[in-house]
């Protein structure tokens, strides 16, 4: 009984995070997202990830799959296709050497998806590379890659 309460205190974090903690990072960035539903092509979401839609004047339009655990996180954003097919490529380049830095890596799949990963978080920790500065890391770097312009 023990191992079942860890595993279900443990995806209490998870979801917490994905559900209240990214949200407000991400207001707090100036990035407005919400709940959105995944493409018709996907049939199963687990418990640790979610499907957000950013959508405001001063960004491109793309929806988000934010899938986190304990340690790592990942944001697949696909563009609309009415983005330019080299926007997401220049925001990446523009932006990388921070990024990696800090722990982000970007993989871009094609013009309009972008994979980015950031290892070695700790959802469990109270300082350091935890929940909340990984959020406001995230958040603030989606900003950027789907803002229109240079500066927010």
């Amino acid at each position: 009984m023990e191992l079942l309460q860890a595993y279900e205190a443990e995806y209490a974090l998870i979801e917490s995070w994905l559900d209240m903690v990214l949200p407000q990072a991400c207001v707090d960035a100036g990035l407005e997202v919400m709940a959105s539903k995944p493409p018709e092509h996907v049939s199963i979401i687990a418990r640790d990830e979610r499907w957000l839609r950013v959508s405001q004047e001063d960004c491109v339009d793309a929806l988000l799959n934010v899938y986190t655990n304990t340690t790592r996180c990942n944001v697949v954003i696909i563009a609309d296709p009415s983005t330019p097919a080299d926007f997401l490529a220049e925001k990446v380049r523009a932006t990388t050497v921070g990024a990696k830095q800090i722990g982000w890596t970007f993989l871009a799949v094609d013009d309009h998806r972008l994979v980015c990963f950031f290892e070695d978080m700790d959802l469990t920790a109270s300082s350091g590379r935890n929940s909340g500065w990984v959020a406001r890391d995230l958040a603030r770097m989606l900003r950027w890659l789907l803002s229109r312009g240079t500066a927010f």
